[in-house]
């Protein structure tokens, strides 16, 4: 999982470099324009793909899932936050076509998401010493600095109010 999560992030920055460089001729890009070219690749690949990610391992992986988070195996709220997930996915590739206010609120309902997953990991990690791959690590990580790297780059980019 770990090694998913990193070369994601790669190609998230590779992604947006490729698009500050070659995509306009701007001599010196501003920040705005390095912002929105981040939230380009990293709402699509970090909320979309890795949420439907998410979701086929809640969901076709379940067991092995639960296992990796120090879940009981056949817990039914493994299935609620499969369908969390695959929400958020088909919202994160909704950011390839629409833009704007759009670009915000699936980063706010999904740092909220993710905030709150972070906080039930950190939870478990303390309270009951669960320190399995699926609940800390990469994972948890992911689960923090991913929304507020969106957060953080949303308000930057200052999307315009466009109707999505």
């Amino acid at each position: 999982m770990g090694r998913l999560i990193i070369a994601n992030q790669a190609l998230v920055v590779i992604g947006a470099l490729l698009q500050v460089l070659l995509g306009r001729k701007d001599p010196q890009p501003s920040s705005r324009r390095v912002a929105e070219c981040l939230l380009g690749w990293s709402l699509p690949l970090n909320v979309g793909l890795m949420g439907i990610f998410f979701f086929l391992g809640h969901t076709a992986r379940a067991k092995e899932v639960a296992e990796e988070l120090g879940w009981p195996a056949g817990n039914p709220f493994q299935t609620e936050v499969a369908f969390a997930n695959l929400s958020f996915g088909v919202l994160g590739l909704l950011c390839v076509r629409l833009r704007g206010v759009f670009w915000s609120a699936t980063a706010i309902g999904h740092a909220i998401f993710m905030l709150s997953d972070a906080a039930l990991h950190a939870r478990e990690m303390v309270k009951e010493k669960n320190f399995k791959p699926g609940n800390a690590g990469a994972v948890f990580f992911y689960d923090v600095l991913v929304p507020l790297a969106h957060l953080a780059l949303v308000g930057h980019a200052r999307p315009s109010r466009t109707r999505a």
